[in-house]
């Protein structure tokens, strides 16, 4: 297998929110991606979360972590060889100290447009072009929820093909603008 994604299930509190996420699974899937999940209440969550990391290192080319509300995992903040990806329902004051030690490899996706600048502002380790407003809000439709989705897909893929060397800027930057004004069809 050469693309994989390990997702850290945590506490959502909005279910809306955890459906779409459910639908981002199923966006990578349809793109070939194996997906493992592993739930924080798992027992012994913490030796199945190395194993997988393992799995990752060793065998997959094409990887990420995502997580939602899961933050702190030091294995994730320490190493380079994969996308690590957080998926912020919560406001970051809760999770500051875990936030100002992500590396350049983190992307962080917020449910809320006032996290996006609190994380900014308190987390210069962060490139702000890593930090973004992901406007899932109750009044969106089932279409605009598996649009985000898949667009929220097409950047965690964009971005863990820039590490590997595998995406043009050309093609990088012909992406970014129409995903831009594909967002900007769907909420103005």
């Amino acid at each position: 297998m050469e693309k994989g994604i390990l997702y850290i299930d945590g506490k959502i509190q909005n279910l809306e929110i955890s459906n779409d996420i459910l639908k981002l699974k199923t966006v990578f899937q349809q793109l070939d991606y194996e997906v493992w999940t592993l739930k924080e209440s798992d027992e012994f969550f913490d030796q199945k979360l190395k194993d997988f990391i393992d799995i990752l290192r060793k065998n997959i080319e094409c990887k990420a972590v995502i997580s939602c509300n899961v933050i702190g995992i030091e294995e994730l903040y320490s190493t380079k060889d994969f996308l690590y990806v957080i998926l912020l329902e919560e406001h970051p004051s809760h999770y500051i100290e875990y936030l100002k030690r992500a590396n350049e490899n983190s992307l962080i996706f917020c449910f809320d447009e006032k996290y996006v600048d609190y994380i900014k502002i308190h987390c210069l380790n962060i490139l702000d072009t890593n930090i973004k407003y992901v406007p899932l809000t109750k009044e969106l439709d089932e279409e605009s929820r598996i649009t985000i989705a898949a667009q929220i897909a097409l950047e965690i893929q964009e971005q863990v093909a820039i590490r590997r060397g595998t995406l043009s800027i050309l093609k990088l930057l012909i992406q970014n603008v129409l995903n831009n004004w594909n967002f900007y069809n769907i909420y103005h």
